[in-house]
């Protein structure tokens, strides 16, 4: 079985390292592995040291985690080996963040001028569609579903992005792209990325009429923003890392539901970051 790193984590007894980074040396390190067994429907236990969460996938898993131990444990039927990279080991990641003082949202990540970006949006809101289009663009991308950060800091995710529907023939062409989770998902294999990049700020995607616009945030609703989007919001949290969260830019991106609006979407969000950093540097 084999070992690899994902979010800042080594993580051993894999079936598969594809879509991963290399171990890093010094990093923490958990061992994952599988059993039969089960946990009852919407269960969850977490505490400072022991983690049982029943997971919203079919057939339905468990996963079990003890903080001293350094070992997880998913309970039911064997996993494919794809579905490791995602969506897997963002549990498992997650928790160990969690407990280790980071935060961590339920988003991406893409860079733009050498700082990382979050972006985020409701279930089925297009998030993964918008980044593919970002990396399109010719942009990349940080981690495709969670942003892992001490507020200063976004660690880099999987090496893939996955979308409910096909790539268009270009993103096809520019990007290796393997069916996945049931043949239910398109996966676009991502480059290698740094270890971690800056925080520069956050995006939240909305879906509206017209052509897009873009809005600034005020930080009384980047709070309320990120709170929606943070993940285990029951364990302990370090203050000074929300301070830190919530002290970054912030915008809304609002667009309609049509891939045709996909290019304009991006220039608009690319061009309002890249104000904001000519205006810092002025």
């Amino acid at each position: 079985m084999a070992e690899a790193n994902v979010y800042g984590i080594n993580v051993s007894g894999l079936p598969s390292t594809r879509w991963l980074a290399p171990p890093v040396a010094g990093a923490p390190s958990i061992a994952v592995r599988e059993t039969p067994g089960s946990l009852p429907t919407g269960h969850i236990l977490l505490t400072a040291d022991r983690a049982e969460v029943a997971l919203k996938d079919e057939p339905p898993h468990g996963l079990v985690m003890e903080r001293g131990a350094g070992e997880a444990t998913y309970l039911g039927p064997p996993l494919a080996h794809t579905d490791f990279a995602h969506p897997y080991l963002g549990p498992i990641t997650t928790i160990l963040h969690r407990w280790s003082g980071r935060e961590v949202v339920h988003a991406g990540a893409f860079v733009a001028d050498d700082v990382a970006w979050g972006i985020t949006a409701a279930s089925q809101g297009g998030k993964s569609t918008v980044l593919a289009a970002i990396a399109g663009a010719g942009y990349r991308i940080v981690a495709d579903d969670l942003v892992v950060t001490d507020g200063s800091q976004v660690l880099a995710g999987p090496r893939c992005l996955d979308l409910r529907h096909p790539p268009d023939a270009a993103l096809a062409a520019r990007f290796e792209v393997t069916k996945v989770r049931c043949d239910a998902r398109w996966r676009l294999t991502l480059p290698a990325e740094a270890p971690a990049l800056p925080l520069g700020g956050w995006v939240f995607l909305e879906w509206g009429n017209g052509s897009p616009q873009v809005r600034r945030l005020r930080p009384s609703e980047l709070v309320g923003r990120l709170a929606q989007s943070r993940q285990f919001p029951s364990l302990p949290s370090d203050p000074q890392v929300l301070l830190a969260m919530a002290a970054a830019p912030a915008w809304e991106l609002t667009r309609p539901r049509s891939f045709d609006s996909l290019a304009a979407t991006v220039t608009l969000l690319i061009d309002a970051l890249r104000r904001r950093s000519a205006d810092r540097a002025g």
